[in-house]
């Protein structure tokens, strides 16, 4: 019985050991996103242990726009950052060392859309000529958002130049637009479905994606990026987490009611608006190229948002082989 009990003994002081070691062996990754909808698969993926599993831990932080998640990531606050594509590309003309590792989410006319330009009858604003002169609501000024009404003013003709854009966060935007605080908006879901729903309104479609783009033309819209400094250090890192994240995503794509939970708890949305917003679940690999980057830094040359020669794709475009 002594001895049972001794080697009982040995074996729990062993776990006990074992256990901060094994906590110890774990990476530690800043990551700073926007809490939108399209991003489910980041929550997810902490909540359900598969950054664990990739001997990841995950410390989260929300941040309202591009402009914040460059500092934190400028400042060492972050370490990966994730959003609109447009945002690494933006920032990296201007001097910092950020580059693109793996892009998460695409988007091609007409087979697949996440922006959407909406005005109203009320203001106005029912083509893309109209939005001159007018109030236009967006989730950050000289962000992807505004390169949308850019690029599709451009292309119809318009001068968006006399435009005054307005920041506001995307869960105002709806709102702002029903009570008569901007003529025209730039969401994507669920913000487009709940505005092109409202009785308070006569909501109007001005135009659908992110840039004018031909119809078969793939590009970028979500992103991961990081500094060159830390890429360069922390490779291994980042194949694993581009690696959870597919596995994330892989297991909401095979059961939506996961999405759904998700949508419920975290933007609190009923169980019928959650199942009817549909998200960027189609990537078959997050492996970056810089022909999904090619389009969009067209578009943002040619609305002066960068300046032509200001941005080398082959800098600003790190592929991380992940598989």
């Amino acid at each position: 019985m002594k001895k049972r009990n001794f080697l009982k003994g040995v074996a729990l002081a062993a776990l006990t050991v074992a256990a901060p070691v094994a906590a110890l062996a774990m990476d530690t990754v800043k990551v700073a996103y926007m809490k939108i909808p399209p991003l489910v698969s980041v929550k997810y993926a902490i909540d359900s242990g598969i950054m664990e599993a990739h001997d990841l831990n995950i410390e989260l932080t929300v941040v309202n726009g591009g402009p914040e998640l460059m500092t934190a990531l400028a400042s060492g606050s972050a370490d990966i950052g994730q959003t609109a594509a447009g945002i690494a590309l933006l920032a990296r003309s201007k001097g910092l060392p950020i580059a693109v590792f793996g892009t998460g989410d695409t988007e091609r006319q007409p087979d697949y859309n996440h922006n959407w330009l909406i005005g109203t009858e009320e203001a106005g604003t029912t083509d893309l000529k109209s939005l001159e002169g007018k109030t236009i609501g967006v989730v950050a000024k000289n962000s992807p958002a505004t390169l949308a009404f850019m690029s599709h003013m451009v292309a119809a003709g318009a001068d968006p130049s006399t435009v005054e854009f307005v920041a506001l966060p995307f869960p105002q935007l709806p709102s702002a637009l029903e009570v008569g605080n901007v003529d025209a908006v730039h969401v994507g879901e669920p913000f487009h479905g709940m505005i092109m729903s409202s009785d308070k309104i006569n909501a109007v479609e001005l135009a659908n994606g992110l840039i004018h783009s031909d119809e078969g033309t793939e590009y970028a819209l979500g992103a991961w990026f990081a500094q060159d400094k830390w890429l360069a250090e922390n490779e291994d890192i980042a194949k694993r987490f581009l690696a959870a994240m597919e596995q994330s995503y892989r297991e909401l794509v095979e059961d939506r009611s996961k999405v759904n939970a998700i949508l419920m708890a975290e933007f609190g949305m009923p169980e019928g608006a959650a199942n009817a917003t549909p998200l960027p679940l189609k990537a078959k690999s997050f492996t970056t190229t810089i022909d999904q980057y090619e389009p969009l830094l067209e578009q943002m040359v040619l609305t002066g948002m960068i300046e032509d020669g200001k941005l080398d794709l082959n800098d600003a475009v790190r592929a991380v082989d992940y598989k």
